[in-house]
């Protein structure tokens, strides 16, 4: 007996050492990392503007590349050469037939393997390995569905295959050497270089954990997690989503679904349960669950007590919401690269550039040789020196926006003496105080004066007729050229002629406005912000005339002075004898703040500054103050004051559309 319990404690003191020494293995620098076989399933033409970025985002990772290997997966498409040849002369085809998609088609899908091939020829030495894989699929049935982009490849028998692929891809990886398995979409961009490392990580730190997700983010409520789902697989809306996704909580969250990119921890034996295929999920109402992949995998999960986990920690990165695939082709092509844009524009925001492969830059569309300035005379962006970090970000999202503009050095209130403006005569109105503050202007308020100022002369001396001035703090809304061309082609047909537009403004108080050109435009109240406006020959002929530089208020209480609308009567008094401008405003905004007070980039350069002396005020003086303006603060960027702050709109929606019907099995 007791030699029983000394050989029960020796394998016990086995067994504890062997798990410490696990342990060990993955949390000292004297172990390699682990080891991650990666998971690319690639549409065969839908996603090739993304590939670029794409594998560019794994390039770019700050982990080992020989502890990585990639599979990538796609087709080569065929079509019945019943439905096409090289005359377009097929009899019994219809006229309308749409050759020219199936044209763009099959050149997308040559162009999608080239990269492909490409791609993995230039990074095979640098990896453990990479292997390409293209089947051939011919497309013989339901060519193009009736008004729709719907060209018979998504059907039940492309579920089965995308089921299986990734049902193999996940044995392969339990069999292999891989620690790791990570799936992820071709359409997914990783903006944190330290993505793979960070995942691991938090599985290594977490006994219990076998799946988790970077949560990405996207220009809707659409990101790769469910936060509820039903007892068959559906959709569930659920308090918990948002909270979530706008990072009201931060941390690694227990979630139903996670999906489109996440790792699996394949060390852990309870991710052998894990599957793809509903037909593998153990469950009574197996036959009532979608036939598709992600909701098999939700539901495995879910059968063998995995929880499964969404991290908001970090901006990780980012994928396009889902398009409506029953749309025309041509739209499709159109809205899928616009969301390209429109993504990489928000990415700028607060993080790095969307990172591109070093080899694939021939397959970006360049874009210096389709830069204009809107159809303006000249795009004029006010930027601070110091402030370099702006310059850059606005550099990088209008090229992004295919903008060329002109960067003009803003006026710094910080270099600003009080005898430098009593040597140039330059005098704010003598009594002006700030409605909020209580004090006399900044010299940082006077330095974006003089900065707007010396663009209207500027813009004057070269004869301009029409001009858009930015202030580097922009963010562009979705869509901005569409919107922006529909805009100045309504504004030039309008009667009265106007000279002066806000694209993105502040609007002070609730006051109705005058809607104009069945509500595109209003006539703008009493507003805030100049963050950027379009202005004509007309209108800037009027601001140099009314000679603010001798009796200066800050330039977002000038203007509304301007056009009529400022709400202190004293104060407009001062300027009665000039000539109004011609105002409208957009009704709805196409640019916005980048960031708002309490925000943590938030700066602000006209507050931070000293204060104008009592000599350099002007004769003229402000005796009262309308109780209107009174508890007014032009400084404070609120949110809730502006309708385009919002990253997020609309409903929390399950994964893509078409993916979603249910096929029965």
């Amino acid at each position: 007996m007791a030699r029983i319990n000394f050989i029960l404690k020796l394998l016990f003191i086995i067994t504890l050492t062997s798990v410490i020494e696990c342990a060990k293995r993955f949390n000292d620098d004297n172990y390699l990392p682990a080891t991650i076989q990666i998971t690319l399933l690639i549409h065969p033409y839908n996603k090739l503007i993304y590939l670029p970025y794409m594998l560019g985002s794994l390039e770019s990772q700050n982990y080992p590349k020989n502890r990585i290997r990639i599979h990538i997966i796609t087709e080569r498409i065929f079509y019945e050469e019943s439905y096409y040849d090289n005359d377009h002369s097929i009899d019994h085809i219809e006229s309308d037939f749409p050759f020219d998609i199936l044209d763009d088609r099959i050149r997308q899908n040559d162009e999608t393997i080239t990269l492909l091939k490409l791609w993995t020829r230039k990074n095979r030495f640098l990896y453990n390995g990479i292997e390409l894989t293209i089947s051939n699929v011919r497309m013989n049935e339901n060519l193009f569905g009736e008004g729709s982009n719907n060209d018979g490849y998504w059907n039940k028998e492309r579920f089965k295959f995308i089921i299986d692929t990734k049902n193999q891809e996940l044995f392969e990886a339990f069999q292999s050497w891989a620690d790791y398995v990570m799936f992820m979409d071709s359409d997914v961009i990783l903006v944190d270089v330290n993505t793979l490392s960070n995942l691991t990580d938090i599985i290594q730190n977490n006994d219990n954990m076998i799946a988790v997700a970077p949560m990405l983010y996207s220009l809707t409520t659409y990101s790769n997690f469910w936060a509820g789902m039903d007892d068959n697989g559906y959709y569930l809306r659920t308090e918990e989503y948002l909270p979530i996704l706008e990072q009201q909580q931060t941390g690694t969250f227990p979630v139903p679904m996670i999906h489109t990119c996440f790792i699996i921890d394949c060390r852990k034996k309870k991710s052998r349960a894990l599957t793809f295929d509903p037909n593998e999920v153990e469950n009574e109402t197996t036959a009532s669950v979608p036939y598709d992949d992600i909701i098999a995998f939700a539901k495995s999960a879910s059968n063998a007590n995995i929880q499964l986990y969404i991290d908001n920690r970090f901006n990780w990165g980012y994928i396009p919401s889902p398009i409506n695939e029953m749309i025309s082709q041509k739209v499709f092509d159109i809205e899928i690269s616009q969301e390209l844009v429109d993504l990489e524009l928000e990415s700028l925001i607060e993080g790095p550039e969307f990172p591109i492969s070093s080899y694939l830059e021939s397959f970006v569309r360049p874009i210096e040789d389709r830069r204009d300035t809107l159809l303006v005379d000249e795009i004029y962006v006010i930027n601070l020196r110091r402030r370099f970090e702006r310059r850059v970000r606005m550099e990088k999202s209008l090229k992004v926006l295919g903008i060329r503009a002109k960067f003009w050095d803003a006026t710094d209130g910080k270099q600003l003496t009080n005898e430098y403006l009593e040597k140039h005569d330059i005098k704010s109105l003598k009594g002006y105080v700030d409605p909020f503050h209580k004090r006399l202007m900044t010299l940082g308020e006077i330095g974006c004066f003089l900065s707007h100022y010396r663009v209207w002369e500027d813009a004057w001396r070269n004869n301009y007729t029409k001009i858009i001035i930015f202030e580097d703090d922009v963010r562009f809304e979705k869509r901005f050229r569409k919107k922006w061309f529909e805009a100045l082609d309504r504004f030039e047909k309008l009667e009265p002629i106007y000279d002066f537009l806000y694209l993105g403004r502040k609007l002070n108080g609730r006051f109705e406005e005058t809607k104009v050109d069945d509500g595109f435009f209003v006539k703008p109240e009493y507003s805030y912000w100049t963050i950027g406006y379009m202005i004509t020959r007309t209108g800037i002929e009027k601001l140099l005339r009314a000679n603010p530089l001798r009796r200066l208020i800050p330039v977002d209480e000038f203007l509304p002075i301007m056009y009529g609308a400022h709400r202190n009567t004293t104060l407009a008094l001062m300027y009665d004898r000039v000539e109004h401008l011609n105002a409208l405003s957009l009704q709805n905004l196409i640019i916005s703040p980048t960031h708002y007070v309490g925000d943590p980039l938030y700066i602000s350069d006209t507050e931070d500054s000293g204060k104008i002396s009592d000599k350099n005020t002007a004769a003229e003086k402000v005796e009262s103050e309308d109780v209107l303006t009174k508890d007014i603060d032009r400084s404070y960027h609120s949110k809730d004051d502006n309708k385009q702050a919002k990253l997020f709109s609309g409903p929390q929606p399950p994964p893509n559309s078409y993916r979603a019907q249910v096929y029965s099995h």
